[in-house]
């Protein structure tokens, strides 16, 4: 906990909106980001039981222009979470309809 705090005292060197705003004004570093929290196992003796999963980690200033959120069960399968950095709407469903299929591909 100790070392914790100590790191939370950097933040004194460090302006939050200026950082914000100076990474609005940059190009992303990277176009396409992937996060993937995995597949949850179901315990065997567990009453209850997670069927689907979704996880969405939207864009931020300094992530990529878009965005895929993985996230799954052992039961109900796997989801995706698709983003785009804001202003990129239009530009999202081509994005959505080529991952689309894209899937569809793999899976046949």
């Amino acid at each position: 906990m100790e070392e914790s705090l100590a790191l939370a005292g950097t933040l004194d060197y460090v302006d939050p909106e200026d950082f914000v705003k100076s990474s609005l004004s940059k190009k992303k570093s990277k176009s396409y980001e992937i996060s993937n929290v995995g597949v949850l196992k179901n315990g065997e003796t567990e009453k209850q039981k997670l069927v689907n999963l979704v996880f969405n980690q939207p864009n931020g200033t300094i992530t990529g222009y878009f965005g895929c959120n993985v996230a799954g069960t052992d039961i109900g399968g796997t989801n995706f979470a698709l983003t785009c950095a804001y202003g990129l709407e239009e530009d999202f469903n081509t994005y959505a309809e080529q991952f689309d299929a894209y899937l569809k591909w793999l899976l046949k």
